[in-house]
């Protein structure tokens, strides 16, 4: 009894050290934080912001709403800020900076998979992270609108904040990962100049049949396909009505809290440089000249030379200039003969 107690107060110690300093990170923030919850039907997002608020209170309620089977229970964009949760007599505590609970429809897997460039799901969450839909809008009658292409028509007066961090919620009693879901919440935290933080929580881990390694891997395998580091992950399992309040649970949780509440993490807007586009340079100029015409000169084509009159072969055709070759020949033939025969005497 002795060593249950001992325990027990060190956990006590442990989590009263958690609270001071989720309370500076707390302190730390301009104000309080949005948090949007994502996930698929059933694994726990409803739940899971109970838990946060019990492990905070002490005291579980419905602050969301929480449903069994396969059909929607939370059907709404439901914004549960801390003054419906958070109302401790002392002043000084009730003035912390606690977060904003976003909480909304399941999304359906099969509206993730589109051979349209945007699916249902990515415009969805579109609307609701730069906060273009108000309080209690009617989620499942919007994403069918959305499935059926209908043009939606925003109202520019909205005050609803935009989401500062998105906490994705996956089932650990469901063996298949949602990885074209994961592909869309990932890549609308970052769309366009967004650049919103990403955690995940890893629920009913004590009804999942995995042991600790292979609920180790599952984390891994996922942090792999979100591209977030493992300490941006909460395995825990969620309080029910009838639990009694466990020390050990709440330390993870207010740990994971600590977390979220980190200036460091926030969401940023990244401002586009403006730029021009490059001038051509001259060199390249020069070569898109076109070449330069070719300019024929004027010319005229001499006449051809006349022989000179002196010139002793004027015309091969002349008769009288074949007589004096055959003559030429004749002698030289001759001469030839005598030199021969005057030899031989």
């Amino acid at each position: 009894m002795d060593e249950m107690t001992a325990e027990q107060n060190t956990e006590q110690v442990t989590k009263d050290e958690i609270w001071e300093n989720l309370k500076a990170n707390l302190e730390a923030l301009e104000k309080p934080r949005n948090l949007l919850l994502l996930g698929s039907l059933g694994t726990g997002k409803s739940s899971f912001i109970n838990t946060v608020i019990t492990a905070l209170t002490g005291k579980y309620k419905y602050y969301a709403d929480v449903g069994r089977g396969s059909s929607h229970n939370t059907m709404r964009l439901h914004m549960i800020p801390s003054a419906e949760y958070w109302n401790p007599e002392n002043k000084e505590i009730k003035a912390q900076n606690l977060p904003t609970f976003i909480d909304i429809i399941g999304l359906e897997t099969s509206l993730s998979e589109s051979k349209e460039e945007i699916s249902v799901n990515k415009e969805l969450m579109r609307l609701i992270i730069n906060g273009q839909l108000p309080q209690n809008c009617d989620l499942f009658d919007l994403s069918n609108k959305l499935k059926n292409r209908e043009k939606i028509n925003i109202k520019p007066d909205l005050q609803i904040a935009a989401v500062d961090i998105i906490i994705v919620v996956l089932s650990a009693e469901n063996y298949v990962t949602p990885d074209i879901l994961l592909y869309d919440i990932c890549k609308e935290a970052k769309f366009e100049t967004k650049n919103i933080p990403v955690f995940l929580v890893l629920t009913n881990v004590d009804k999942s049949n995995l042991s600790e390694k292979g609920l180790e891997e599952k984390k891994n395998d996922i942090c792999s396909i979100m591209n977030i580091e493992p300490y941006k992950v909460l395995m825990c399992s969620n309080y029910q009505p009838d639990h009694k309040p466990s020390i050990k649970k709440d330390i993870k949780i207010l740990e994971f809290l600590m977390k979220l509440s980190d200036p460091c993490f926030k969401a940023v807007t990244l401002q586009k440089m403006e730029s021009e586009k490059p001038a051509l340079s001259i060199e390249i100029m020069e070569s898109e000249k076109p070449a330069p015409s070719v300019q024929e000169m004027e010319c005229e084509i001499p006449a051809p030379l006349k022989p000179h009159a002196s010139t002793p072969c004027q015309n091969a055709d002349d008769p009288s200039v074949m007589t004096g070759a055959f003559i030429c020949l004749l002698l030289a033939f001759l001469i030839g003969l005598i030199l021969h025969f005057g030899s031989k005497i």
